[in-house]
């Protein structure tokens, strides 16, 4: 897919400016963050995304998933993976790019089982099991304009929260990024999920930025929320009467 008519231009600019703050005052950071609560899957989660960071892919995890991990939702019902789409193997496998249909595979420990897909979007959901762990995750792919590895993550993140999600001011992701104190680079066989950090976006938009849909048309609106809604659905209290739940 695309966003707002084009692809993702790849730029490292955020974890840039971040690793030139703390290279001459410590403890400073230029993301912003939320302290996730403790969950019995957060480990499982890690090793998850380490298996893409090790493939050197440009990701993160949001949805619903996401939100009760940051304590704004008390349940969740399925995790979404944003994607930067390159020409790799592990990709054409997610996406279903070879000459026919895998329905069942295995990326390390990890089962995956696909369920649905729209492959014109890039669109495909699979339930993904490890051990007595299993989640239904969306994975969602974005064109790039060349290549891009685990250092764009960050940028990644704001170019969907920017043009793509359009409800909430407040928006948190899931990345994966060098640890600070072992930078192990990807695809080493001694490398291991505590070299790197997970990083815990919170992101904000502007209240004045509105919902950023065609003059607020009901169609535009309905249109917004159905392909928003397995990803992230309304934060108020029920029952609530905002644009997204009437």
């Amino acid at each position: 897919m695309v966003v707002n008519e084009k692809q993702f231009d790849v730029s490292t600019s955020y974890l840039d400016t971040h690793n030139q703050l703390r290279s001459f005052a410590g403890s400073a950071s230029w993301f912003t963050e939320f302290c996730p609560l403790r969950f019995p899957a957060e480990e499982t989660i890690h090793r998850l995304l380490f298996e893409f960071y090790c493939h050197g892919l440009c990701c993160f995890l949001t949805g619903t998933f996401v939100y009760c991990a940051a304590g704004i939702l008390n349940s969740f019902r399925a995790a979404a993976l944003f994607i930067a789409l390159m020409d790799t193997p592990l990709i054409r496998l997610i996406f279903q790019r070879g000459p026919g249909t895998i329905q069942n595979f295995s990326i390390k420990a990890f089962g995956f089982t696909l369920m649905q897909s729209v492959p014109e979007e890039d669109i495909f959901i699979y339930h993904v099991t490890n051990g007595y762990f299993c989640m239904l995750i969306f994975f969602l792919g974005v064109d790039t304009s060349y290549g891009c590895d685990y250092r764009s993550s960050v940028n990644f993140v704001h170019l969907i929260r920017e043009n793509l999600e359009q409800f909430s001011i407040k928006k948190y992701a899931i990345t994966l990024l060098p640890s600070e104190d072992a930078p192990t680079p990807p695809r080493l066989p001694y490398a291991s999920p505590t070299d790197t950090r997970l990083l815990c976006l919170k992101y904000y938009r502007a209240a004045s930025d509105g919902r950023r849909d065609s003059g607020s048309c009901d169609k535009c609106v309905n249109d917004y929320r159905l392909s928003l809604q397995p990803l992230s659905g309304c934060h108020q209290p029920y029952p609530c009467n905002c644009i997204i739940c009437r």
